[in-house]
């Protein structure tokens, strides 16, 4: 232990012994600033801060249009590219009669974010599902009363949990 001890002393002797000080930087030269030509200053154009009369507040714009036909743009099954990393919990306890359906969730990939990734899951077909987020929207709550369906969307897979 006194030998490794004194072989680390010495060591540190020779380091510092063998230390170089640290250059200087080069001194001011003159000559260097002689040569270079005076900058011109542009002057800086004043601002008008006049105030503005009340009568001239800004309004609204509205264009009156009639839309004559609307059409309804859906997609189908084969131009929808679906995420792969999707792993399903419960699958006992979806609705019997839901249908498959394909719905968008936060992409879960870290260099993905505020992207979307579509899903396949099944829904029940009764009614309008109560949509719950959650606080950093990575979790999304589909409740349609006596059915639920979870997706969490984290490390680079979609959780989708049946919950009944």
């Amino acid at each position: 232990m006194k030998r490794l001890v004194l072989a680390c002393v010495a060591v540190m002797l020779c380091a510092s012994a063998q230390a170089r000080d640290p250059l200087m930087a080069p001194g001011f030269d003159s000559r260097i600033l002689a040569q270079t030509p005076a900058a011109e200053l542009t002057p800086v154009p004043q601002r008008d801060y006049t105030p503005v009369p009340q009568d001239a507040s800004p309004q609204p714009h509205v264009v009156q249009s009639v839309v004559d036909d609307y059409t309804l743009v859906s997609h189908g099954a084969g131009t929808v590219e679906l995420y792969e990393c999707v792993r399903v919990h419960n699958p006992r306890k979806m609705d019997p009669c839901s249908v498959p359906t394909i719905i968008e969730v936060p992409d879960p990939r870290i260099c993905h974010k505020g992207c979307c990734v579509a899903v396949e899951v099944c829904l029940p077909q009764c009614g309008t599902p109560k949509v719950c987020c959650g606080p950093l929207g990575q979790r999304v709550t589909l409740d349609y009363g006596c059915y639920k369906v979870q997706l969490t969307s984290t490390l680079g897979v979609v959780h989708v949990r049946y919950i009944n």
